[in-house]
């Protein structure tokens, strides 16, 4: 389990866009949207219910963050990347 406050992650199934839990259950890809869970057993509920969205979601899991001026920020180095975007230019269809 993510150390505490956290933040629940997961990629769109069909595009695989990043996406973050929000506080009333959407799924958003902007973090500073995503809901800060401060509460264990909450953060166990949020990632039960995405783990049995398997055909929006895949592989949701949660990452700590801290919070600067009211907007999570991640931890880790992968986290922040992740937020961002590809590091890369994505191959677009003609």
């Amino acid at each position: 389990m993510a150390a505490l406050p956290a933040v629940v992650t997961a990629n769109e199934t069909e595009t695989g866009t990043v996406v973050y839990r929000t506080p009333d259950g959407r799924l958003s890809p902007n973090l500073s949207e995503a809901w800060v869970v401060e509460d264990a057993e909450r953060l166990e509920a949020a990632l039960a219910e995405l783990q049995t969205q398997q055909a929006i979601v895949c592989d949701p899991y949660a990452f700590p963050v801290k919070v600067e001026a009211g907007v999570p920020m991640p931890l880790s180095t992968r986290e922040r990347i992740r937020s961002q975007g590809p590091t890369v230019a994505l191959p677009r269809a003609s």
